[in-house]
């Protein structure tokens, strides 16, 4: 099903456990205005805080996932050697609320997902995309430097090398390719996406929150800090023993029945440890709740 809404913005809905961000500017292929991009980054940081969200899904309006940075803000800029400008500072607040969320996020992909629009689906945690998709990381295009975080991302979903040769060459790959190269994790017919998703955020929903959230937070630490590893894993394990998610999991098998787990992330979760994340120093979104933004939620 095609996503609609007619508007340029960024739409937030919450049904059943699940919130669905949609990405519109229908005249631009959904390019993300300066102003989208901050609404993306505190949707994402609000959502992520909401007892009732335990998956947000991502996805495009009208058939495409995104063009990229609307490029109207580097039109009208100063680019000369004394200009301050920094793509990064608009499009590296919402990369990082995506990457630091600790509800699981995915990217829905279809059609046009290029540049910024691209960086976004690689934050996310899973990549679902429909055989109209069409990818491209084009910066050597428009003599962009891409944010360090961006690059991080990308190397550790891909690798350098292939990185390196989406990266120079600004090559568009169709859904088959982007699949062969690990940069989507699966490709689905467009009449069957749909149901996909829904049978995904079903599979999410069904398990503990503690096991996901430790989840994210230990392949993080595979990339970032492996020297933590080991210490990670424990203070998840030591929660899950705390919380009662474990005894719950075990007694559930035992007993043939369908768990009941009850954590959910707050003040018990270990500290994401920010002080080791290269990109702190990335200014954050500017807003105060979903509701007070040109984000309109809905909860049905």
């Amino acid at each position: 099903m095609t996503v609609t809404t007619g508007a340029i913005g960024v739409t937030a809905s919450v049904e059943g456990g699940v919130a669905t961000l949609v990405l519109s500017n229908p005249l631009r292929k959904n390019a993300l205005t300066v102003q989208m991009w901050a609404d993306l980054a505190t949707a994402v940081q609000e959502l992520d805080a909401r007892a009732d969200v335990r998956v947000m899904v991502i996805r495009g309006a009208d058939g495409n996932f995104s063009s990229g940075l609307d490029l109207a803000y580097l039109i009208e800029a100063d680019l000369t050697a004394d200009s301050t400008i920094d793509p990064a500072t608009v499009t590296s607040p919402a990369e990082l609320a995506i990457t630091r969320a600790n509800t699981p996020v995915v990217a829905v992909i279809e059609g046009h997902c290029l540049g910024g629009g691209a960086l976004v689906a690689i934050a996310a945690d899973i990549r679902i995309a429909s055989t109209s998709a069409r990818l491209s990381l084009p910066p050597s295009k428009l003599g962009v430097v891409y944010p360090a975080s961006s690059i991080r991302y990308l190397v550790a979903l891909i690798g350098p090398s292939r990185a390196k040769l989406l990266l120079l060459t600004a090559e568009t790959l169709d859904a088959a390719g982007a699949l062969a190269i690990g940069l989507v994790d699966r490709v689905v017919p467009a009449e069957g996406l749909d149901e996909e998703i829904r049978a995904l955020t079903r599979a999410i929903l069904r398990g503990s929150a503690l096991s996901q959230v430790a989840t994210k937070r230990l392949v993080e630490a595979c990339a970032d800090r492996p020297g933590d590893l080991e210490s990670e894993r424990n203070r998840w394990h030591s929660l899950s023993l705390s919380s009662g998610e474990l005894a719950e999991g075990i007694a559930s098998f035992v007993e043939r029945r369908k768990p009941v787990f009850g954590w959910s992330p707050g003040k018990d979760a270990p500290a994401r440890d920010v002080a080791a994340d290269p990109e702190t120093d990335v200014p954050s979104a500017v807003g105060e709740h979903v509701a007070d933004l040109d984000v309109r939620t809905t909860t049905r």
